[in-house]
């Protein structure tokens, strides 16, 4: 279902187990009077996961939000992604700003979390976003083109599909309203270069449906002024 609309509720580490199969019970409801609308997807946290995974199978989709990469050595309190597969998941987080922020996680360590992803045929959502000192400083479009690049080198057009999603740290962690006007301005300099490089590879336009795509839509739908209009 990579081409439909999509919602993912992730509730990070803050709800109990049984307050996660509350949510669960929540967003299956939700599911059946929605079907047909989008692809809803729960992200609940590891602990919970197992449980969230048989209380939705088959009536919603079950996200990890963190995933080890394949290594032959030992990772301990990591969560391989064969265990995914097995609990069902179809989706798995890459890249969330708080992991790249706070436990410093890294552009190498991210690709290696890709590989892995598409070995496993799980659809590896890459979180891109700028800090709060890159957006004052005008450096936002690099820091995501950055980001970006990181998937374009290793993907090929044997992998399976992916998501993006931005996420502007300097909003979310400085509690800052970005709006839609303030966090499409980085749009440009991050999807360019996946619209160049799905087309040399020959895969079709639109494949792959990303939440910045659709604000960019909803912008052109309504004929709403480009923020630089203001």
């Amino acid at each position: 279902m990579i081409g439909t609309n999509k919602l993912f509720a992730t509730w990070k580490n803050q709800e109990s187990l049984a307050q996660s199969l509350t949510l669960a019970g929540a967003a299956v409801e939700a599911a059946a009077r929605t079907e047909g609308l989008f692809e809803l997807s729960v992200c609940p946290s590891m602990t919970a996961l197992a449980s969230v995974a048989r209380e939705c199978v088959d009536k919603v989709a079950t996200t990890a939000q963190n995933m080890g990469w394949d290594d032959p050595r030992s990772l301990t309190g990591e969560t391989s992604a064969t265990d995914l597969t097995d609990l069902g998941c179809r989706y798995v987080i890459n890249g969330d700003s708080e992991r790249r922020r706070y436990l410093a996680e890294t552009n190498d360590m991210i690709a290696r979390k890709l590989r892995t992803a598409f070995a496993h045929r799980l659809a590896p959502i890459l979180c891109l976003g700028d800090s709060l000192e890159e957006h004052r400083a005008g450096r936002s479009e690099g820091a995501v083109r950055s980001q970006l690049e990181v998937l374009l080198r290793l993907y090929q057009p044997t992998d399976g599909p992916f998501l993006i999603a931005y996420e502007p740290a300097w909003a979310i962690h400085q509690r800052k309203r970005s709006g839609m006007y303030t966090a499409g301005s980085s749009r440009p300099a991050g999807l360019h270069p996946l619209r160049h490089h799905r087309r040399a590879r020959g895969r079709p336009r639109g494949r792959h449906n990303t939440a910045l795509r659709r604000q960019r839509d909803r912008r052109q739908h309504r004929r709403l002024p480009h923020p630089t209009r203001h």
